[in-house]
């Protein structure tokens, strides 16, 4: 399982659809449980994107979502389809609700949600025509995701589908077979045994477990359709009334007053008390780069790539030495990381941000949704020269603020008047127990869109059954690239050392 950008995605060729999730426009009425302190935000800065890009003239529509791409081994039958789907958006409220601004100031406007029926949501199918070309046909989901997923305006979420063409062989038995299968799919004049579902959705009804499960249960809701039989799902709870009880975490003066001030400790820069947060130590832009930097800069997009480090047998080593160290193999993986961070830059600390899953009730476990917080990690390397004595701090920086992640981000920088977001974000996430992980294959993937910024640095360390796959984002320049290649290569010397050997010497000077 890897994390890419869809440009990155090996597209088959093919009959592209779309399919479009309409409302019953009677069924909508004002909820009013809470937006989260994340969605909240979420939509204050779209609307601030949105009126940046009216007064330079840029266009309104913006490609930002987050989704998947995975093949169904079966037919594509329209109607059984049509059905997995609305019954993908009954299983799911998150996917039945939107929020409506109540003035048109995009940063102290608040906002009204509503809400529909669990059965208010049909769904038609769109046929884009046949496409040869994988590069047009990438070139129109990009579009087509771009002007229908946004976060302000219903729905969230769309799907693509591509069917691949027929041989001549299968078309002559698509057209003699008269089974129910091929009726149904007669338009078409044959039948492909499998095609390629594209999902995208607004990170504000969407995670990465969203994403990864979401793969399984398609698959699972489509086969129930075809079978006609009721799908094998376990409940998944409401993730609008999770974010009512998200927004009652902020109003506890106590944990308000800790998660600030932790924050504001973890945030400050220099003596002077400015705020910021943690930047990636390498550089990304050259002198002349700097000097030259514009705010068109901003709106380049970022530079993407993934990367297997690992074997499965390789992991697991890896894992067995953490554990007999009294850690895991994130932990493993994040005191590589620090090391390597420490040696190619003038820091004696490895510095950033982590996302960390909020999915603590189990009725939440297969909920569609934004469970998502963060907390800071400051890992020293307090002298260490080796994996082995680096390895203890780095468990336990990775455990000192854990219990942060439930207070919202947001609110913090907006108590701290940040206006910066995160710069430096690592991510580990263990796929290997996501329902359906076992089923994955090489067409099966978890997408995210391009991002523009000559800022940012995005690192996703993907435990999978396969293996270690890292995947990264940064900016795209010459000076970037070179501390990234510098960093992994680094890094990827580390915990094959330690795979290998069970340690690791630095291999330069470090500072105390």
């Amino acid at each position: 399982m890897e994390y890419t950008e869809l440009a990155d995605y090996p597209l088959p060729t093919g009959q592209l659809s779309t399919w479009e999730f309409t409302d019953d426009a009677s069924q909508w009425s004002e909820d009013e449980r809470s937006l989260s302190i994340n969605h909240e935000d979420h939509l204050r800065e779209v609307l601030r994107a949105k009126k940046n890009n009216a007064e330079q003239g840029l266009p309104s529509v913006s490609e930002d979502w987050i989704g998947g791409a995975f093949v169904i081994h079966q037919p594509l039958i329209t109607d059984a389809f049509r059905e997995a789907l609305t019954t993908w958006f009954s299983r799911h409220e998150a996917y039945r609700t939107t929020a409506v601004a109540n003035d048109h100031d995009e940063a102290t406007t608040s906002f009204t949600r509503y809400t529909l029926g669990s059965t208010a949501v049909d769904v038609s199918r769109n046929d884009f025509g046949v496409y040869h070309d994988d590069q047009l046909l990438r070139h129109e989901i990009h579009r087509h995701f771009a002007q229908h997923v946004n976060g302000i305006g219903w729905p969230h979420v769309t799907v693509a589908t591509i069917e691949p063409e027929a041989s001549e062989t299968e078309a002559s038995q698509g057209e003699a077979r008269e089974s129910e299968t091929a009726q149904a799919d007669a338009d078409h004049g044959h039948t492909p045994q499998e095609f390629t579902v594209i999902f995208a959705a607004d990170h504000a009804v969407m995670d990465t477990y969203t994403q990864l499960f979401t793969i399984a249960e398609l698959r699972e809701l489509y086969a129930a359709a075809v079978d006609k039989r009721e799908p094998t799902l376990p409940p998944a709870g409401s993730y609008v009334d999770f974010c009512a009880g998200e927004r009652a975490v902020t109003e506890s003066a106590s944990a308000r007053e800790r998660a600030v001030e932790e924050w504001k400790e973890f945030l400050t820069t220099s003596a002077d008390g400015h705020l910021a947060p943690p930047v990636f130590p390498l550089p990304i832009r050259s002198g002349a780069e700097a000097e030259s930097a514009t705010p068109a800069d901003q709106h380049r997009a970022q530079h993407s790539i993934s990367q297997w480090l690992l074997n499965e047998k390789d992991i697991s080593e890896l894992g067995k030495r953490a554990k007999a160290n009294g850690g895991s193999t994130k932990s493993a993986l994040l005191t590589a990381l620090k090391l390597a961070l420490t040696e190619l830059s003038p820091v004696s600390s490895a510095r950033y941000i982590m996302p960390m899953h909020t999915r603590h009730e189990p009725k939440y476990m297969l909920s569609a949704g934004w469970f998502v917080g963060l907390m800071p990690v400051d890992d020293p390397l307090n002298g260490a020269s080796s994996f082995t004595e680096a390895f203890s701090d780095t468990v336990q920086a990775t455990k000192r603020h854990r219990d942060l992640s439930v207070y919202p981000y947001a609110a913090v920088s907006d108590a701290l008047h940040i206006n910066e977001p995160p710069r430096f974000v690592i991510s580990y996430v263990d796929t290997r127990f996501v329902p359906g992980a076992g089923t994955w294959g090489d067409h099966d993937r978890v997408l995210r869109s391009s991002v523009m910024s000559d800022d940012d640095i995005y690192i996703w360390l993907n435990r999978t059954g396969e293996g270690l796959n890292v995947s990264m984002r940064y900016p795209n320049n010459a000076q970037a690239e070179e501390s990234i290649a510098a960093f992994l290569s680094r890094f990827a010397a580390i915990i094959h050392s330690v795979v290998t050997t069970g340690d690791y010497a630095a291999a330069v000077p470090v500072r105390a």
